[in-house]
């Protein structure tokens, strides 16, 4: 089966040809006239709509699919739709692919989803499908990194697995593969916080770099945008992996303190116990919809799935400051390339579709949140980290000291600084030995040295050790020499 035939109810297979895709995947501006087309096919059930603009000015297609359900007495506009100030309360089910402009299976599995809730839903053919978008508002976003998927095709086929930004100015290669921000990683959650990891968020040229600052991208800004005004009840990000290994589940939290992997996974459970048990619900329910040829998703946190911990992830940003579930689905695609071949697309993507039909049945039921807020950006954050701040400042200015003083000339600097110090014990010592000695009533009014001749000290001097307590000078008189 050919990748048009996943969209033969939206367009005629004859409408994405060779002109129009890359290796058989439909380019942006296709994905575009698809979305479009769909909703003025669908007009009762589907709305096409820009959610922005990306940072190079295109627009950032989203589509919206519900039966409406309104009371019968609710005015229409002649084509069924609700007019006269309706408002639709329902709870939205958000769809976000294409994060990564290589995980062209992302956007894919997407645009065939909202073809087939079509297709099945709206002739009735699928009862369960037909009260799934009667039940919620479905929000598709299938290409949030529009500009990325454009640099793909500028370089194709030479560099497209490697296009994983959005090509913002910042890196010094200023090359499409290398420059941008991933827009993953762009979202203001314990943003401040640096985690132990081979990848280098803070530099502009690395795939993972987060950017100068959280929503720094116009696409991220866009979508928390939308979020924000769709209140949806559950978010899931659909990714795509380059390797045919299983598929993933991933929940809050990508981020956490400890990055060591002898970190036990209880440890790393910030959810409330509510919270956990519905996100077992919701993923159990989706990993028993697979099919039973197909093999099980890998479900868990980042940490428990695979060691992997990054701040700023669109992730937690969302469950954390929305009253939305928030979820990442990986699919497996083939070994070596995030571009299967176009005779095994179908059946990468169709075995998903179950399992995102019952997210989105499940989504609208599931009971609101109850874990705390976090902390995030506020100055709490940092108490925990004043030992480490007072020891790296104690460290500069010891070795400022130091390091001045061998500029300067000083001899041995160390040895004299523990002789200065020593001096100052001493010197400290005996005044509390003479004090304590002009107390005593034995020794009131009497010279503290022998008045003999050539006596020297005291035989009460030696047995008291006053000899550890004598001044001492230096050789040359001096406390510090200057190198000659």
């Amino acid at each position: 089966m050919k990748i048009a035939d996943l969209f033969s109810t939206a367009l005629a297979a004859s409408t994405i040809n060779s002109g129009t895709t890359l290796d058989g995947f439909p380019t942006y501006s296709t994905i575009v006239s698809l979305l479009q087309k769909t909703a003025a096919a669908n007009p009762l059930i589907a709305t096409y709509s820009s959610i922005g603009q990306t940072r190079e000015g295109r627009d950032i297609p989203s589509l919206s699919l519900s039966l409406h359900n309104h009371h019968p007495s609710t005015p229409t506009d002649g084509k069924g739709r609700p007019s006269g100030g309706y408002v639709d309360m329902r709870r939205s089910v958000l769809f976000v692919g294409g994060v990564q402009p290589r995980e062209v299976l992302s956007m894919t599995a997407l645009v065939a989803f909202v073809d087939r809730l079509i297709a099945v839903g709206v002739s009735g053919e699928d009862g369960t499908v037909m009260r799934a978008i009667k039940g919620a508002k479905a929000v598709f976003v299938p290409m949030l990194n529009a500009d990325g998927y454009e640099h793909v095709r500028g370089v194709f086929p030479l560099h497209k697995d490697s296009i994983v930004k959005n090509g913002a100015p910042g890196c010094s290669a200023a090359n499409v593969t290398s420059s941008g921000v991933n827009l993953g990683h762009n979202w203001d959650f314990e943003w401040n916080y640096e985690v132990i990891s081979s990848e280098d968020y803070n530099n502009p040229c690395d795939a993972s770099y987060r950017g100068p600052g959280p929503f720094s991208e116009p696409e991220t800004r866009a979508l928390r945008d939308l979020i924000l005004k769709e209140n949806p009840k559950a978010v899931i990000i659909v990714h795509s992996r380059h390797a045919s290994e299983e598929s993933r589940l991933i929940v809050p939290f990508m981020f956490h303190k400890s990055t060591f992997l002898s970190q036990s996974k209880s440890k790393l459970q910030m959810l409330s116990d509510q919270d956990i048990s519905a996100y077992k619900n919701l993923t159990d329910s989706m990993q028993s919809s697979l099919a039973a040829v197909h093999a099980p998703y890998t479900i868990g946190t980042s940490w428990e799935t695979i060691q992997h911990t990054i701040s700023g992830s669109d992730l937690d940003w969302i469950f954390d400051n929305t009253g939305a579930y928030s979820l990442i689905m990986q699919m497996g695609t083939q070994d070596g390339s995030y571009w299967p071949d176009e005779d095994f697309v179908f059946s990468l993507v169709e075995k998903h579709f179950d399992p995102m039909l019952k997210f989105l049945q499940l989504s609208v039921g599931l009971p609101e949140k109850t874990t705390a807020k976090t902390v995030g950006s506020s100055i709490l954050k940092h108490v925990s980290r004043i030992p480490f701040y007072l020891g790296v400042a104690l460290f500069l200015i010891i070795a400022g000291i130091l390091s001045t003083s061998w500029l300067l000339g000083y001899d041995n600097v160390w040895g004299r600084f523990k002789t200065w110090a020593s001096r100052v014990q001493r010197r400290f010592e005996r005044k509390q030995y003479v004090g304590l000695r002009n107390q005593s009533p034995t020794r009131s009014g009497t010279a503290l040295r022998s008045t003999a001749a050539g006596a020297g000290r005291g035989e009460n001097e030696e047995e008291l050790g006053l000899d550890d307590f004598v001044d001492e000078e230096d050789d040359d008189g001096a406390g510090f020499s200057y190198r000659t």
